[in-house]
């Protein structure tokens, strides 16, 4: 819930809509604000779910037997019901009825949700998807579940991964 409010509207606040020209500014603050929530939120969830926020991670979990399928499947609900929330929230906080002086800010950015660049082909995009997200899934079962290198700063990694995905994956 917290995490896709938060992501979706750094994008809506900065109005980034991708038009193929890098509006770093934009990225970065975009990137830091989806970061700095994944570490804040794992620390806040770690004793409740063990921080898992992303089903990706919590399949993986469910996979390495680390997490029951049971378990599993009911994070996994609740992650997409949470995000459900998050997203509901959004049109509580943004105007929905455009004005003259008061445009519709969600619908500027497509509601914060994921798109595709100008140039970007589907095919593009999928294979990002897949190599970012396995970066982010072995970045946490390396330094939050792997029993060598868990401890207490793994937020802090998770969240830095984060940062650095969206840097490379937006626009």
């Amino acid at each position: 819930m917290l995490f896709v409010f938060i992501g979706c509207s750094a994008i809506t606040a900065n109005g980034f809509v991708p038009t193929g020209a890098a509006e770093q500014p934009k990225v970065v603050a975009i990137s830091l604000a989806h970061g700095f929530a994944i570490v804040i939120l794992t620390y806040a969830t770690a004793k409740i779910s063990g921080g898992q926020l992303n089903p990706a991670v919590t399949l993986s979990l469910m996979l390495l037997r680390e997490e029951t399928v049971l378990r599993g499947v009911l994070i996994i609900i609740h992650q997409l019901l949470g995000g459900l929330v998050g997203a509901a929230w959004l049109l509580v906080v943004y105007p929905v009825n455009p004005t003259d002086n008061n445009p519709n800010a969600l619908e500027a950015v497509n509601y914060g949700a994921h798109g595709l660049g100008p140039d970007v082909t589907p095919g593009q995009g999928f294979m990002m998807e897949i190599l970012l997200t396995f970066i982010l899934v072995f970045t946490v079962l390396r330094v939050a579940i792997d029993r060598d290198n868990a401890g207490t700063l793994a937020p802090l990694a998770v969240g830095i991964t984060v940062i650095a995905i969206h840097l490379v994956g937006i626009n």
